[in-house]
């Protein structure tokens, strides 16, 4: 047996309405709609939002870009503002007010704000200062172009040298608040919210000095050493006799391979020099010493960097126009999630419509009127007062 339901009957779901024709409007009900008497209508007062060019008015330095779509649900006509409230390092908190004077919320610079509006703010370009040095090293901080990176602060960024190596030491860089940005070592390029390199000064080479049965000279090149150099003494030392000249190893402070020289051709390693034969020859074992002084850092030996990084002030102020075109005046159903208006309730359909279609007149409910809860479509918590705010009651 086929079981039939009997729909909703126009105007069933009424218990009573005002005299005459006062409760009833003529609406036109949106093209895709099909609905069933009973069911709870939305108006649609509300047509595309646009959010027009930021403006600033301040002392501060930087920006205040939209999102994609840079407005959020419940946004509406006029001048949204972001007001600095709080001056940090990161360049300030901002409190988002609303067209009529209401906080949206509190925007951080840096970080993406959601709220009726949407946008990021950011501070301008840093500025890092000239380098000064205290200690007894001898050496330099050349900074890095640009010599700032991401989540860079405004303040005096450290390098203080914390080991002391042949290589010319290890630094350890803080941030103007004391916490600990990295480790730069000398010779290496360091790139953290600061970004620089650090180089010992120039190496002295002294006088050559020679051990053993030759009589042949080693003359320094000018300069003396190449790149690498460390302290202390590099010797030659013959390992292969050769008539006039010889073979000699070259070996560094640390009693590691530099290279090979061959007397009468110029060596280019960490040292330089050319060895050349003399009336005696060389014997294995023979040994020219190459002194070297580096002035390397010293533990607590520390470069400052300073940044500058022009935050915004308090009462600095970014203004978001906000433009929402007027709505088509149409009906559709209600749903409280809707953003066009048709959010609010603002009536109850007499007689099932179908306008998938086109665009339909119909009859709604729209004061003055009592009506059965129980036989309404699509209605809410939501919508029971905006329904008793033009008198029509739900029972």
């Amino acid at each position: 047996m086929t079981v039939t339901t009997e729909p909703t009957h126009p105007g069933e779901f009424l218990l009573n309405e005002g005299e005459g024709t006062i409760s009833r409007e003529s609406v036109n009900l949106l093209t895709g709609e099909n609905l069933v008497s009973g069911t709870i209508l939305g108006k649609i007062t509300q047509g595309s939002i646009s959010v027009g060019d930021v403006t600033f008015a301040g002392t501060g330095d930087g920006t205040c870009t939209k999102a994609s779509t840079a407005y959020g649900a419940g946004a509406y006509d006029g001048d949204y503002i972001a007001v600095c409230v709080e001056q940090n390092a990161s360049g300030g908190v901002f409190e988002v007010l609303r067209p009529d004077g209401t906080s949206d919320g509190f925007a951080s610079v840096g970080s993406a704000y959601d709220g009726q509006v949407k946008f990021t703010l950011a501070i301008g370009t840093a500025s890092v200062g000239n380098v000064t040095f205290a200690g007894t090293g001898d050496g330099t901080c050349t900074k890095a172009s640009p010599a700032f990176g991401s989540g860079v602060h405004s303040g005096n960024y450290t390098a203080s040298c914390i080991e002391a190596n042949p290589s010319g030491g290890v630094f350890a860089v803080l941030r103007p608040d004391g916490t600990s940005d990295g480790l730069a070592s000398v010779g290496s390029a360091y790139d953290g919210q600061v970004k620089f390199t650090l180089a010992i000064g120039s190496a002295t080479v002294g006088s050559v000095t020679f051990a053993g049965a030759g009589n042949g000279t080693c003359t320094k090149a000018s300069p003396a050493f190449g790149a690498g150099v460390h302290s202390g003494n590099y010797t030659a030392v013959c390992i292969e006799k050769v008539a006039d000249f010889g073979t000699f190893q070259i070996v560094r402070p640390d009693g590691t391979a530099d290279g090979f020289a061959t007397g009468g051709t110029a060596y280019t390693g960490q040292v330089k020099f050319t060895i050349a034969a003399g009336d005696t020859d060389f014997e294995p074992g023979d040994t020219f010493t190459v002194p070297v002084t580096l002035k390397s850092f010293a533990p607590g030996d520390t470069f400052t960097l300073p940044v500058t990084l022009k935050s915004f002030a308090p009462g600095d102020t970014f203004t978001l126009p906000v433009g929402v075109a007027i709505g088509s005046g149409k009906y559709k159903a209600y749903d409280k999630d809707n953003t066009d208006g048709s959010e609010v309730a603002a009536g109850i359909l007499f007689a099932a419509t179908d306008a998938t279609l086109g665009d339909q007149l119909a009859v709604a409910i729209v004061r003055h009127a009592e009506v059965i809860e129980a036989l309404l479509t699509g209605f809410d918590e939501t919508a029971r007062p905006q329904l008793a705010a033009v008198s029509v009651i739900a029972r």
